[in-house]
């Protein structure tokens, strides 16, 4: 989860959400400690294409309701976060019922001077129960979400950019600022020794700063800020540019048949659920919605075995959006902050 917003509708001229520099002294400059300041401060944005416009049509009633706003079937994880509890001024582990919305603590976590690191959220492996945080001066912690235990592992000895869970430990996307290239990087879990896997260069440049990766499948995908879709294999042995977006997305994860997420459709001034074809780069509007608030914040998690995804408006409300269209669910406001938010355990 990232705090800054998404507004509806696009403000003119801005690029879109997480743009990293990929350049010269601003780059190395991003690279330190810095970073997560000056890409928050990038971060607001709300064009969903390349040019600011989105001309795409609807499949389902424009009318800015939710598609029925059915039950749906809903996921059997809860959400977990981390957030700060501002009476004992002190950072906790959370967890957040996707049903109601309420928010639970479960344990006290005390990251270093620097306080928790917004920017890269939480990471979780919700098969083994594990999750992952930084702080802001990029020490790496490792937490059981049932609450029994946090370590703090270590500085990355080597600075990503991004990252999520790999085949093994944590994989995602870092910066060469000696050779002006990009690289594909793992990180230990126990270590948080980072080894290169792989080097490459984005169309542009730049790229949207979020990685989302398929374990399953061994690949991470990425996209470039032309909107190019870009697969890695996690084991270094290849990547390929899919292709261009056929359609701006705002912020995807994982889905239930490729990947799945959120844009915004200019035309009628509604955002929509759109899935994206890992084979071609094609996306495909799935329903249209409204934020209770017309604004949200700019990240999604995903839960493709219950086939459901969530999102939060800017009034702190919870959404459970179905992957195949079927429904958006306005579960509640959100009980108590949460500044990270990620799939809980099975």
């Amino acid at each position: 989860m990232r705090t800054k917003r998404v507004c509806v509708p696009p403000k003119e001229n801005q690029l879109g959400a997480r743009l990293i520099l990929q350049f010269g002294a601003l780059m190395r400059t991003l690279m330190t400690a810095v970073l997560p300041v000056l890409t928050l401060s990038l971060s607001l944005g709300c064009t969903d294409s390349k040019d600011g416009s989105d001309t795409s049509e609807s499949t389902v009633d424009g009318s800015g309701d939710d598609p029925g706003n059915s039950s749906s079937n809903p996921g059997d994880a809860h959400l977990f976060g981390i957030g700060f509890n501002t009476d004992a001024g002190t950072y906790e582990t959370r967890s957040v019922d996707p049903d109601t919305a309420e928010v639970s603590s479960i344990a006290s976590i005390e990251f270093d001077a620097d306080g928790f690191d917004s920017w890269m959220g939480v990471i979780t492996d919700s098969g083994a129960g594990q999750a992952y945080a930084f702080s802001s001066a990029g020490t790496m912690y490792s937490i059981a979400m049932d609450g029994s235990s946090t370590e703090a592992v270590g500085s990355l000895s080597v600075p990503l950019q991004h990252m999520d869970v790999g085949t093994e430990g944590l994989i995602g996307i870092g910066y060469n600022p000696v050779t002006g290239l990009n690289v594909l990087r793992s990180v230990d879990a126990a270590t948080a020794q980072v080894t290169d896997v792989t080097t490459f260069t984005f169309d542009t440049g730049m790229w949207h700063a979020y990685v989302v990766n398929d374990v399953e499948a061994g690949v991470v995908y990425a996209v470039s800020t032309s909107d190019t879709l870009y697969r890695f294999q996690m084991d270094g042995s290849g990547y390929e540019e899919v292709g261009a977006l056929s359609q701006g997305i705002q912020h995807m994860g994982l889905g239930t048949d490729g990947l799945i997420g959120i844009g915004y459709n200019t035309t009628t001034g509604l955002n929509e659920v759109r899935s994206v074809n890992t084979d071609t780069a094609e996306v495909t509007t799935m329903s249209t919605f409204a934020f209770d608030s017309g604004e949200w914040e700019p990240w999604v998690v995903t839960d493709p075995r219950a086939g459901v995804f969530y999102a939060v408006s800017s009034a702190n409300t919870l959404y459970r959006l179905q992957m195949d269209g079927s429904g958006v669910d306005t579960i509640g406001m959100v009980s108590d902050n949460i500044l990270g938010m990620a799939l809980g355990a099975y």
